[in-house]
């Protein structure tokens, strides 16, 4: 839009200034409040058997990657400390927003942050790599080595120090992620996960202990993943009611410019599909109204 005067635009900035702030806390409060409301289906339950584990190795696109990246890989599938196949999860998401969600975990960590839900920092240490601080005790630096459509696989190394155990615990992991989208009878996308943890203990004692914990931490891991899921639809469904708001959420988020740009541009491709799928409904719901006939009698 163009303004015919200076006063005009200074005048349109302050109250562009105003609305964002509102805008955003506005979708803030509607993630909040929908916290507990989640249409998500959980499939399967968590497992650690050990057919599992080699299905999650067979997934694994080993001619695609470099030595480098196998030779940190294999140490980790071969023998981990703990295994789990986390539950295999459907959500209705965008397939283009799950990918980049997937892809960059400090958005959903920023806007968890924002709800002050937690105290985590994820910051971007380069293209295809976050540094994470829980703030309970674990440091940890993830990679994304290998991703498509359909297929993520990131390896990771870090530390825990606190409460849970004495001793400083410090590993590597793998983590296999695998994606069908589909979509359903509505039209709407449909993201069906299922997440393979391999976790290896460096210390051999510390790892004993890390098994001895597994049936405590593998259901807490699956805690954490459905929960997860269900929080990433939940956006998706706040960005179908309210793209423009949740793009200018988006600047209120401790992110790189880069990252920032990606985010507001993908939840503008989101909300669009949307409304093209919505506007594609009522066509059909219009179309296949019954056509009555007023009948006069001669």
């Amino acid at each position: 839009m163009l303004f015919k005067s200076l006063h005009a635009i200074s005048q349109a900035s302050r109250r562009i200034r105003t609305a964002k702030p509102i805008c955003a806390l506005t979708v803030v409060a509607v993630l909040v409040v929908t916290a507990q409301i989640a249409h998500a289906q959980q499939l399967t339950s968590g497992s650690s058997g050990r057919e599992f584990k080699q299905q999650g190795i067979e997934a694994v696109p080993f001619q695609m990657l470099t030595e480098q990246t196998k030779s940190k890989l294999e140490p980790v599938l071969s023998k981990p400390s703990i295994y789990r196949r986390l539950p295999k999860m459907a959500i209705k998401c965008d397939p283009d927003y799950f990918r980049f969600l997937v892809r960059h975990p400090e958005v959903i960590v920023e806007i968890w942050k924002l709800m002050g839900v937690t105290k985590m920092q994820t910051t971007r240490t380069g293209p295809f790599v976050t540094q994470t601080d829980d703030g309970a005790g674990t440091l940890s630096d993830l990679e994304l080595v290998y991703g498509d459509g359909n297929k993520h696989i990131f390896y990771g190394t870090g530390s825990y120090e606190g409460s849970l155990i004495r001793k400083k615990l410090s590993g590597k992991c793998v983590l296999v992620l695998q994606t069908e989208h589909s979509t359903d009878g509505s039209g709407m996308p449909i993201a069906t996960s299922q997440l393979d943890v391999y976790l290896k203990v460096d210390n051999f004692a510390a790892g004993a202990i890390a098994r001895t914990l597994q049936p405590l931490v593998g259901p807490t891991a699956d805690h954490n993943f459905v929960e997860s899921l269900k929080f990433v639809q939940r956006l998706n469904e706040t960005t179908l009611r309210n793209g423009p708001g949740v793009q200018m959420m988006g600047d209120r988020l401790d992110i790189r410019p880069d990252v920032l740009s990606s985010f507001q541009q993908v939840a503008d491709l989101t909300f669009r599909r949307g409304r093209a799928i919505e506007a594609a409904r009522s066509v059909e719901r219009v179309s296949s109204t019954p056509e009555f006939r007023t009948i006069r009698s001669r």
